[in-house]
């Protein structure tokens, strides 16, 4: 018995992670005593997003870079609608969203580093290849190019999305949104701070202390529609092992090696390197797991196939194993 997390950090593009929640809502991990929370590349693409994914993903929290509605970003984005409707009137998107405003500001970066570079002979110097490069090893480099980085990691700005300034070369964000997916959309529950962490407001009394406390941010909604604190764990009561699919092969056995016992037909020992390291793993979680290693062999205990043939007795339900080691 032990603790199985269920609190998820998800990090991906906006079309895997459709795919995650409409899966995860599939095996009902929406439901009630679990925690999602999302990055920028997902919450500031919420707008783009199909019904049927926001409806995947009832109770997620998300956090976004917080950019200021400031008055050129409001006439940037009137004549931006303008545009678009022109030209793709069934257009849906009602506004720009972060990915658009941050190209806008790159690339006033980008001509206000050339510009401060000035007018210089564009050179490209030849690199040293051999006969067997391929053609990309073989195209010039600029002289002007190492001038720009240097410029552009330099440069800062007031710009659409706020003060434009480079930290060890990453756009450095002073403030984020936490949003909580309810609904057809989204909800702003509050918002964090370097100074003064979370908070409901962003502009909150200079006395305040910095604190780490979700009860200062406005109650939100977790998935299965509750509104408990989750707790980010539960228990495991049923004590299944987790069945592993290991594959026989002969010669070098130093990564996998499997033993039989002929007389009763069954593994009386799976091991090497790659099992200890496997081992070492899942015994640093947080939670219990019972691994349970299935020899992939015959009767007589040879091999019972390839890698290919074992992943698609898997895919079949032909043997159950929820997890392949494959070395």
């Amino acid at each position: 018995m032990g603790n199985q997390t269920r609190v998820f950090v998800v990090h991906m593009t906006v079309s895997l992670g459709s795919r995650l929640f409409a899966k995860a809502k599939e095996t009902r991990m929406m439901t009630e005593g679990y925690a999602w929370i999302i990055t920028d590349g997902l919450s500031s693409m919420l707008d783009l997003m199909t019904p049927s994914t926001i409806d995947s993903m009832q109770g997620v929290l998300g956090v976004k870079p917080y950019i200021p509605r400031l008055k050129d970003l409001e006439d940037v984005e009137m004549r931006w609608k303008r545009e678009l409707l022109l030209k793709e009137p069934n257009n849906k998107m009602n506004e720009l969203n972060l990915f658009g405003i941050r190209v806008n500001d790159t690339t006033w970066a980008l001509a206000m580093a050339v510009e401060r570079v000035g007018p210089m002979n564009y050179r490209f110097l030849k690199p040293q290849t051999s006969e067997n490069s391929t053609d990309l090893a073989t195209l010039g480099t600029s002289e002007m190019g190492p001038r720009i980085l240097r410029k552009i990691l330099n440069t800062s700005f007031n710009g659409l999305s706020g003060e434009f300034h480079l930290v060890e070369g990453q756009l450095e964000s002073s403030s984020f949104q936490i949003l909580n997916v309810i609904g057809k959309g989204d909800r702003l529950t509050g918002y964090w701070t370097p100074k003064k962490g979370l908070s409901q407001e962003l502009d909150v009394a200079k006395n305040v202390a910095y604190s780490t406390s979700m009860a200062n941010l406005r109650k939100p909604i977790w998935p299965g529609n509750s509104i408990t604190k989750q707790l980010g764990w539960a228990i495991s009561t049923k004590g299944n092992s987790l069945r592993i699919g290991v594959p026989v092969k002969e010669g070098f056995q130093e990564f996998v090696e499997v033993k039989w016992d002929s007389q009763t037909n069954n593994t009386t020992y799976v091991g090497g390197f790659s099992i200890d390291v496997f081992c070492g793993v899942i015994g640093k979680l947080p939670f219990a797991v019972n691994p349970q290693f299935n020899a992939y062999a015959n009767a007589d205990g040879s091999s019972a196939g390839s890698y290919d043939d074992l992943v698609s007795e898997v895919h079949h339900h032909e043997v159950c194993c929820p997890f392949l080691l494959i070395v």
